[in-house]
């Protein structure tokens, strides 16, 4: 059974301080629990009343890769190297398509591919927005 990997409670709040809103159904709560949240509550989660204000969207690693991509011209590239050891690089793309490699290296951790992805994002987020 395949389940969504959802970014960090970290990652989560620092995702929606650069502006990811996202159509979520999951949430973390102020305490970092996730809850589901959805329009089959009947409640509207794009709605800033006070139900959604102390909540953080809980993104999937791959709504935030795509997010940074569609917004932020950012990609992450996520490759195993030596045995199960994942690395992730990341890229910018100018306004032709044109890409180049951001100084950003990991390869010197022993992650999975999620745990490679987290920490690009999370770079993305600190360090290139």
């Amino acid at each position: 059974m395949i389940t969504e990997d959802y970014v960090s409670f970290e990652t989560a709040k620092l995702l929606k301080e650069k502006g990811f809103v996202g159509e979520n159904r999951d949430w973390y709560t102020p305490d970092g629990f996730i809850e589901e949240i959805g329009v089959d509550d009947g409640v509207d989660p794009t709605a800033h009343d006070e139900i959604f204000a102390n909540l953080i969207p809980a993104s999937t690693l791959q709504m935030a890769m795509k997010w940074l991509r569609k917004v932020y011209r950012l990609s992450i590239d996520v490759y195993v190297t030596k045995g199960p050891t994942w690395c992730a690089s990341i890229k910018l793309y100018d306004m032709f398509g044109n890409s180049t490699k951001q100084p950003y290296n990991d390869w010197d951790k022993t992650y999975s591919y999620e745990e490679a992805v987290e920490s690009a994002i999370k770079y993305c987020l600190e360090n290139l927005i």
